[in-house]
């Protein structure tokens, strides 16, 4: 075992020198690895964002359809009974008006 006075200056920059290059690639090993994780961890949010927009696009489809089913229907049935569906249409604005007014 080598003595505190065996040991120079040289040896003890060396040994610094050495430390801090371990050092710098302890680090660069921590980055590359870190960076890794968060690519990883990044594309299974954008696999899961991109599922929940597939499914909300389908949703929004499903809904317009039903809309549009909803809207031809009720067209149809008020060129079939005018009469009828006015008749309905002004009961409804009563009632909102009803509802709708100011109580003394």
């Amino acid at each position: 075992m080598a003595k505190a006075d065996d040991i120079s200056t040289e040896d003890l920059r060396e040994n610094l020198l050495e430390l801090r290059r371990d050092f710098k690639e302890l680090l660069n090993t921590v980055e590359r690895l870190a960076a890794a994780q968060a690519e990883g961890v990044s594309g299974h949010l954008r696999e899961g964002l991109r599922t929940y927009a597939d499914k909300g696009e389908e949703v929004l489809g499903a809904a317009r359809d039903h809309a549009e089913q909803f809207y031809d229907d009720l067209h149809e049935t008020v060129e079939r009974n005018p009469l009828t569906a006015m008749m309905i249409a002004l009961g409804l604005g009563f009632l909102i008006g009803l509802l709708t007014r100011p109580r003394s």
